[in-house]
Order: structure tokens, then sequence, then C-alpha cells
């Protein structure tokens, strides 16, 4: 291991990919076989994950993983705190210096806790750099899965989060050409509803993509059977502004 910038160790945001292991990607695995050190992001005190369980057969025999708990709550002192006393544990690993990685599902810059693990890291250490290995999203994969493309020549393409309703979804309903909602656990009828009111949407839920347990709904009346997993979202199409029909 050779020091980065600033005399740190080399730190890497890496995006395993939606759930499908064989989805990882070729650059993913190579940082990951020579990190010291992988941190993963858990809400349980078990420190188990779907990232680590996709990283595990790729580490090095050495490498130690270390879970980091940030608590599922919406108290933002409780939040800030889990933060902030995360990354000072990341980088006391830099400081060693040894290499690390953390890892996440999906991509690095697509609504991941690595951002805001980032931005915590950057204050303490000014100097300190980290490479994000991009992964394959889970819209990517569900768009795969169920046979729709998510943009086709001009259209637009609008991915919002739906875990705090449909607020999102009335704000970009009339203006995406496609319209890529996640994060729909917990809220599914409210962003139903927001689909459905004032739009003409059409398109897929799917739910576990990748994992045992997939499902895969044509239609958004489906939306709240298909939404009792933490991994569903939705890929939803204005009929009014695409030039034909889907298929």
């Amino acid at each position: 291991m050779s020091p980065g910038p600033a005399g740190y160790g080399r730190f890497y945001g890496v995006g395993v990919g939606p759930g499908d292991p064989e989805l990882i990607t070729v650059r993913a695995a190579r940082v990951l076989g020579r990190v010291d050190v992988v941190f993963s992001a858990c809400a349980h005190g078990d420190g188990e994950s779907l990232a680590r369980r996709i990283a595990e057969p790729y580490l090095a025999p050495s490498a130690r993983v270390v879970p980091l708990h940030f608590p599922m709550t919406r108290n933002r002192r409780e939040v800030e705190a889990a933060w902030d006393e995360n990354a000072r544990r990341v980088l006391g690993v830099l400081e060693a210096p040894a290499d690390a990685a953390f890892i996440t599902l999906g991509d690095p810059s697509t609504f991941s806790t690595f951002t805001y693990l980032w931005r915590r890291l950057s204050a303490l250490a000014p100097g300190l750099e980290a490479e994000v290995v991009p992964g394959i999203t889970s819209y990517q994969a569900a768009a795969a899965q169920a046979g729709e493309p998510l943009a086709e020549g001009e259209e637009s393409l609008v991915i919002v989060s739906g875990a705090k309703g449909g607020a999102q979804v009335e704000r970009f309903r009339a203006l995406a050409d496609n319209l890529v909602v996640l994060k729909v656990y917990r809220r599914a009828e409210e962003v139903a509803r927001a689909l459905r009111e004032g739009s003409e949407l059409e398109g897929v839920v799917v739910s576990r993509c990748g994992l045992p347990g997939e499902r895969v709904h044509r239609g958004l009346d489906a939306l709240t059977a298909g939404s009792d997993s933490y991994y569903t979202l939705v890929i939803a199409k204005n009929r009014r502004r695409r030039e034909w029909p889907l298929a």
C-alpha cells in the first residue's frame, strides 16, 4: 500500500450494483480485491447488509469489513451524530495509512449514503481525495428485466425519490417523458395516487430486482401490490409525450 495524497490511504466509493451478484463491475471487483478495509452501511446492530454480501466474494483474504451503523430515524440530531462518528472512524483508518472502500448498493452518485459520508470526510480532512467507482443502478437493472427502455431519441428521463410521498412525482409527472420513482416503500399509496392523478402515465412496478422473490408488475395499478419490499421502484412513461405507444 502506498500513501495517497496528503499522506492518507486511498479511499474509494464503490457501487456494487443493484443486488444481483453478477452485476458488480470488473473495476469494483478489482478495487475490493486490493483494499485493506471495507466499510459497509447497516441499519441494524448485526452489521449485515446486501451490499456486504455482494462484495464479500471479491475481498482480499486479509481485508477487514467494518460495519457503520446509520440509524433509520427522522431525528436530525441523531442522524447528524451518526454521520460525524462514522466519518471519524473512516478517517482513522485512512490516517494509518490504510486503503479503504465504502461500498454501496447501485451507484455511489445516485441517492447514496456515500455522498453524505464523503461530505463529512472532506470537511474533516480537506486534503483527502476519493475515487468513485460507478455501479449499475436498480432502475437500469429493472428496465432490463422489464424489457422497457428508460429513454429513446430526444426523450427526457427524470429520477425522483418517493421516500416522502408523491410530492416529487406531482412536480415532474407532466414534464417528463419517462419518470423513475425510487424509494416508494412505506409511501406507496401516496406515490400511486400522485402517478394516477392529472397525468397520462403508464409503466411497470419492479420489486426486488435481481433478488429472490423478484416481481415485475405491468401497470401502475399494481404499485400497492408490488410495494411490500424496500427494493421497489416504478418506471412510468407519459403517453401524451410519446410519439408511439409502448409495445
